[in-house]
């Protein structure tokens, strides 16, 4: 009986910790997506406001 009680909460613990590193990639890799969606943005918002001030750089993009 205490046997079976142990072998459910390490099944337990050890599908819990799956679930999360699972969720955990999943998050990553939507936060990931998402900057790379801005980057464009940013990057066009950067460049207008280097015309408007003058500033020539050179890019490291």
């Amino acid at each position: 009986m205490i046997g079976k009680l142990v072998v459910t909460l390490l099944s337990g613990a050890a599908a819990y910790s799956y679930a999360e590193k699972k969720y955990n990639q999943l998050t990553e890799r939507k936060i990931v997506e998402g900057l790379q969606l801005l980057r464009p943005v940013v990057t066009a918002l950067c460049d207008n406001e280097r015309k408007r001030v003058g500033i020539e750089c050179s890019s490291t993009r």
